[in-house]
């Protein structure tokens, strides 16, 4: 997978992926920091740009569609990993950022 910062565009197998702009910002903020486990609330603070209100419920519905269009099985994900009651984190190294 290739997150090209400058165009702002996800390449998987050669193959665009169409990512809205939340999509896109939450995916490069995860995969900055492969392993790093980011709290919901960092998760929301950084997007949004405002404070965090328990706003659980958007960030796992960004993350449900975010891997169906990154995962081979969403169901089984390999990149973006769910910590239970913390937040997510990208696994691995299997990423290049441009």
């Amino acid at each position: 997978m290739i997150i090209d910062l400058e165009k702002r565009k996800v390449l998987k197998d050669g193959t665009e992926i169409p990512l809205t702009t939340t999509e896109f910002e939450i995916l490069y903020l995860l995969a900055s920091h492969p392993e790093r486990v980011y709290t919901y609330q960092q998760i929301y603070e950084a997007i949004w740009n405002e404070e965090y209100v328990c706003e659980k419920g958007s960030i796992m519905s960004y993350i449900q569609r975010l891997r169906k269009k990154i995962e081979s099985d969403h169901r089984h994900p390999k990149y973006i990993e769910n910590i239970r009651g913390i937040g997510y984190k990208f696994v691995g190294q299997q990423i290049s950022r441009q």
